[in-house]
């Protein structure tokens, strides 16, 4: 019930401050570009470390 109204007052506020969807939707575009780069590194690192050549084959595609 609570989040049901949480949901219902989000989107009052969206629809009288539609600013705030431009921001939210970019602050996603913007981690979910760094936990891709995080997580390229990161791969990167540990098939090198362990010479794993599944993983370097699925990272050369």
């Amino acid at each position: 019930m609570i989040i049901g109204l949480m949901y219902v007052l989000a989107g009052i506020i969206l629809i009288l401050f539609p600013q705030i969807l431009a921001f939210m939707v970019a602050f996603m575009f913007i981690l979910t570009g760094i936990s891709m780069m995080y997580m390229g590194r990161y791969y990167k690192r540990m098939s090198h470390r362990f010479n794993d050549s599944y993983m370097d084959f699925m990272f050369r595609l």
